[in-house]
This record gives C-alpha cells, sequence and structure tokens, in this order.
C-alpha cells in the first residue's frame, strides 16, 4: 500500500502555485497546486460561491457523520481524534506503524515525522510521504523564500537528493520513489518519474503531443499510479505496471493500493464555470462512483478517505467511503474545515484541521473497528435539515438500510439521537411507534423514528447530530447528519 496525494504546505508561497489563486487562504495550510500538479481544490470563499462545489448533497441525506458514541453507559467511540500536538502542522501520510509524516509551516517550514508522540523534525521544506522503515520523501526549496524544489528522501537523519528537480510523493517498502520533475518537457512542464536503485527512469505518458503529469502512488508490487495531460489539457488518471501506462479515464489519480485499485477525483463544470467534484474508485476497469467529494487515499482494505464539503458555510469535513456508505468523521469543537489524507491497515487515518482561529493542526483518526456506521437521514427530504430549537416538536429521522445494515433488525429501545459531541445528551425515548419504508427507494426498508427536539441536547450553532444504538444481535451502529438550528 502507498499513498500519496501530491499536497504541499505553501504558507510563504500564497497563490504562487494554487489554482486560479485559490487553494490557500489568509496564508492558510491547505492541499494546493504546486509545479503544475493540478489537484481538485477550493477555498471556502470559493466553494460558498459555487453552490454545486464538492456536491453538497440535494437531499441532505447520505452522508453520515462517525462521530457519535453509542448512547449507552456502556457506549464505545466510532472514532478517536487526536491532535499530534505539532504547531501549525499539515499531516500528509502514515504508515502501518502509526509513524505519521507531514510538514510545519512555521517559517522556515521544514518537514516532521510523528512518531508515537515524539516529532523529528527533518531536514526538508516538505514531507509527502512515509513507508513502514520510516523513510520519508518529498521536497526541499533553493531558496527558503521559493524557487524549485529538488526531491529528496530523509532515511534516518540523512538527506539524499534525487535526480532533477521537482518533488517526490510517494516511496514503497522496497524504496522505489515516484513523483515529477521538471525539465524533461519543454515551458517548464511535468513529467511523471520514478526513481529507484540511484537512477532516474521516466514513465512514459500514453498520449501523442499530452502536457506532461505527475506520479502520486506506487504499491508493493511497483504499479503507479498518476496523472497525465492530454493535447487539450484535460486530466487523465492512469496506473503504469512495469513501465507500461494504461489510462483509466477522465480524472486525478491520488493513491493505489496493493491490490492495484486506484482512488481519485473527477470533475464536472457547467457552463457558467461551476465545477462539482467526485470521489471515484478505479478497480481494474470498472469506475466506481464514490460520491461527491475528493478521494485522496486508499489502504488494502479499500477503506477511502478525502473530504467533501458539508453544512450551509460549505465547510471542509474529513470522509471515509467504505463498503458503499460515505461518512463523515468527527472534528473538533471549534474546527473551521478539515480533510482526511491517508489511511493505513490498521484504520488510522491522518489529516489536517483549521480551527476558527485560522490555526493548522495535523491529526490522526483511530476507527473502532467494532461499531456499525449506520446511513442516518434527519427530516427526510429536507435539503436543511433545519431544527426549531424554541418548538416543541419532533425530529423526524430514519435509519436507512444498506448491504451490510438491516435497519429492521435495530432494537428500538437502544436508540438514542441528538447532540454529536456529548452522547449523555441525546434522548432515548422515540415518540410514538417506529415505521418501516423505503425512504431512500433503494428497495430497502428503513426504520422512521421520532425523537423530542428540547430532549435532544441539540443546541444553538450546532451543524450535525447523531444516532446511535444496538441490533437485536448486540451489534452497535452509529451515524450522523448535518442540521441547521433556529432560534
Amino acid at each position: 500500500r502507498r499513498q500519496s496525494y501530491h499536497l504541499h504546505v505553501a504558507r510563504r508561497l500564497v497563490g504562487r502555485f494554487t489554482n486560479d489563486g485559490v487553494g490557500i487562504e489568509d496564508g492558510a495550510l491547505w492541499p494546493v497546486r504546486k509545479w503544475g500538479c493540478d489537484v481538485p481544490t477550493y477555498s471556502r470563499t470559493r466553494a460558498r460561491r459555487l453552490s454545486l462545489s464538492f456536491g453538497v448533497v440535494s437531499l441532505g441525506v447520505v452522508s453520515l457523520l462517525v462521530l457519535a458514541q453509542d448512547g449507552r453507559a456502556q457506549g464505545q467511540e466510532i472514532a478517536t481524534v487526536t491532535d499530534l500536538g505539532i504547531v501549525s502542522s499539515y499531516a500528509a501520510a502514515v504508515n502501518d506503524l502509526g509513524q505519521v509524516a507531514g510538514t510545519e509551516s512555521v517559517f522556515p517550514q521544514q518537514g516532521f515525522l510523528w512518531d508515537a508522540g515524539v516529532v523529528t523534525s527533518l531536514a526538508i521544506d516538505g514531507a509527502s510521504d512515509v513507508n513502514r522503515f520510516g523513510q520519508v520523501v518529498g521536497y526541499r526549496l533553493q531558496d527558503p523564500r521559493g524557487g524549485m524544489p529538488t526531491p529528496v528522501v530523509w532515511d534516518d537523519g540523512v538527506v539524499t537528493d534525487l535526480a532533477g528537480s521537482g518533488v517526490a510523493s510517494a516511496i514503497n517498502d522496497v524504496g522505489q520513489i515516484v513523483g515529477s520533475r521538471t525539465g524533461l518537457l519543454p515551458d517548464g512542464e511535468e513529467s511523471p518519474v520514478l526513481w529507484q536503485n540511484g537512477a532516474i527512469v521516466d514513465l512514459p505518458i500514453p498520449f501523442e503531443d499530452g502536457h506532461g503529469g505527475f506520479a502520486k502512488g506506487i504499491n508493493e508490487s511497483g504499479q503507479i499510479a498518476g496523472t497525465v495531460l492530454d493535447l487539450f489539457m484535460n486530466s487523465h488518471a492512469v496506473i503504469w505496471t512495469g513501465g507500461v501506462p494504461t489510462e483509466l479515464g477522465l480524472g486525478e489519480a491520488a493513491a493505489i493500493n496493493d491490490a492495484g485499485q486506484v482512488v481519485g477525483t473527477q470533475s464536472v463544470s457547467d457552463a457558467v464555470g461551476n465545477t462539482e467534484y467526485f470521489a471515484v474508485l478505479w478497480d481494474h476497469g470498472t469506475v466506481v462512483p464514490l460520491g461527491s467529494g475528493v478521494a485522496l487515499g486508499i489502504n488494502n482494505a479499500g477503506q477511502v478517505v478525502g473530504y467533501r464539503v458539508v453544512g450551509p458555510d460549505s465547510q471542509w469535513a474529513p470522509v471515509i467511503w467504505q463498503d458503499g456508505v460515505e461518512t463523515v468523521l468527527p472534528v473538533r469543537a471549534g474546527s473551521v474545515s478539515t480533510f482526511a489524507t491517508d489511511i493505513n491497515d490498521a484504520g488510522q487515518i491522518v489529516g489536517t484541521e483549521r480551527d476558527s482561529a485560522g490555526h493548522e493542526h495535523a491529526l490522526m483518526w483511530t476507527l473502532a473497528p467494532t461499531t456499525t456506521i449506520s446511513p442516518i437521514d434527519i427530516k427526510p427530504g429536507s435539503r436543511t435539515n433545519r431544527v426549531n430549537l424554541n418548538g416543541n416538536g419532533a425530529i423526524t429521522v430514519a435509519l436507512l438500510s444498506t448491504d451490510d445494515f438491516d435497519a429492521a433488525t435495530v432494537r428500538i429501545d437502544t436508540v438514542c439521537f441528538g447532540d454529536a459531541d456529548d452522547a449523555s445528551q441525546r434522548d432515548c425515548t422515540t415518540r410514538g411507534r417506529a415505521h418501516h419504508r423505503d425512504i431512500d427507494r433503494d428497495g430497502r426498508t428503513d426504520v422512521v423514528l421520532r425523537f423530542d427536539t428540547n430532549a435532544s441536547g441539540i443546541d444553538k450553532g450546532d451543524t450535525q447530530a447523531c444516532v446511535s444504538g444496538e441490533t437485536i444481535d448486540a451489534r452497535r451502529f452509529a451515524g450522523c447528519d448535518s442540521v441547521t438550528t433556529t432560534t
């Protein structure tokens, strides 16, 4: 398994390498286009302007936040989120030992390696990936204030420059490194490259008169995932096997696992330039749509992570797609926007949060394997899921069945609904009888429940609410959906 989405930090390079000047706001630390690596990026400002950006779900259904704890006293979190404790930092990748590579953006910016709470500052300007031996790849700048990057590998305190100018994006456990370099194509265009055994190998581009590309991930078999540009500057996802490229379709590839599954993003633009992004999985010739958003990482279990926009303020939310279900990961109080970048085989996820004060924090989520993620739909059919906190009414919540979750098996007396942050505040007494009907018209029977608004623990300003409970065979489940509160 190896990531990596070619994300870089550039607090000091604001606007230099971003898409149309967006991607970094007010010196913030966010995914950007760097050195021709055209990746789907949005500032929150632009996301507000474009109502379709990242596919804000029109029915207010589908997504479901893995933020809940079981509503009972013995409840267990679905996922825990941990701040890695590094000031103004961005987490790029995590290996199967839980070591995290990323970048500190405090001037002068530098890469870091986090290992069980111990932070090692690396003598490089940015870190993109780390393998299980703790080798970190990334780049260094010839001038701390900017300039062309040099691809590098850090190994136990020793930094080695790789051939050419460019960026090293990913490394596997064999030590093969992929990325992009300039100098081979005219006009400073990037080209995909592999470094191995001390040599540089230029990867072939499957389009005549194309405009280069970049390699983003490499697995343990040496298969490489990346993106190339055709004559008309359209992006195509590509997988190289034994150096031979196979075009997967329109879109940008971000990561590849050991099974050769590739994840990435496709986009659709309308006549006036509004763009919507969709996460996709390319699985040996089959394109599997994951949902609205941007996919950045995949592990060997096929779990995919990334981000999408949620809520009325178009905030970025970290997402995991697994078993056909999209789930928004927990965010900490005060978070403004958050995205997930990588996931290892242990279910540890890394990403970055911007808080309300404009500070960035490298984060790690740890999934709890014993809880089923259950999609829910608060106020089915509503676009905004508006909750009137001054009313005395009830909130309708639908538990949606999936291939892996049968809502009809839920023990209604165990179901609690309400506050996303504190499970003890939720309402655990349903109003009236449960109703069984196919809410999302997928041919499966869903369960519709009603809960007291005033007993739910939902407060003014809350943007999400959660459900938790058990099935008749004692399986715990939980799920969340967005809400908009009014008074």
